[in-house]
C-alpha cells in the first residue's frame, strides 16, 4: 500500500492511524469507570462490564458504549426512545441491546445519555432512552464497526453481573 501524502506511513495490524495504535489509544480510557474496563485483544475492544444486577449490566454496557464513542463530552438531550427488545438467549439480548445503540449513532449521531430499565429479564428488555449529540463534537478514538459474539460471556451470580464484550474495530 503506498500513499502520496508525506506524513502516510504503511499500517500494520492493530494500527489505527499513522501515530496511534489501539493499546495507546485505549490507554486514553483507562480508569474512566468502574463500571466497565478493557481486556487485552490484539485487534479489537475488548471490555468487561460489570452490574450488581442484569438492569445495571446493560445501563453499564450503553454507558460505556456511549464513552467509547465519544468520550466524557457534555451532551445536549435530543430525543427520548422507547426501546423493546427480545432475543433467546442473555447474550443475545446483550448483543442487540448495543447493535441497536451503535445503530443509533452510526445513523443519527446519537448516542445514550440516560438510559432506564423498564423492565429485563433474560430474553426481554424494555427501557427508555434519552439521546443526545455531543454539545462539542469530536472525532471518536475508535471506529467501532460492529459488536461480535466472539468471546462474549455473560456471568451472572448472586450479588454481582459481568459480561465480556469485543467490538469490532
Amino acid at each position: 500500500m503506498r500513499s502520496t501524502h508525506p506524513k502516510s506511513l504503511k499500517t500494520t495490524p492493530g494500527t489505527l492511524n499513522d501515530e496511534n495504535t489501539v493499546s495507546e489509544r485505549k490507554s486514553k480510557h483507562r480508569g474512566a469507570s468502574k463500571r466497565w474496563r478493557f481486556l487485552n485483544h490484539t485487534a479489537d475492544l475488548r471490555i468487561e462490564i460489570l452490574g450488581a444486577t442484569l438492569a445495571d449490566l446493560f445501563v453499564n454496557a450503553a454507558n460505556a458504549l456511549a464513552h467509547l464513542l465519544i468520550g466524557d463530552p457534555q451532551i445536549s438531550h435530543q430525543h427520548e426512545r422507547h426501546v423493546s427488545l427480545t432475543a433467546d438467549t442473555v447474550e443475545d439480548l446483550m448483543v442487540e441491546w448495543l447493535r441497536e445503540l451503535l445503530f443509533e449513532y452510526q445513523v443519527h449521531g446519537k448516542v445514550p445519555a440516560h438510559v432506564e430499565i423498564l423492565e429485563i429479564q433474560d430474553t426481554f428488555v424494555n427501557a427508555m432512552i434519552r439521546f443526545g449529540i455531543p454539545k462539542v463534537p469530536k472525532l471518536p478514538d475508535f471506529e467501532i464497526k460492529g459488536v461480535t459474539y466472539h468471546g462474549l460471556e455473560i456471568c451472572q451470580t448472586g450479588k454481582r453481573c459481568s459480561a465480556q464484550v469485543i467490538f469490532d474495530i
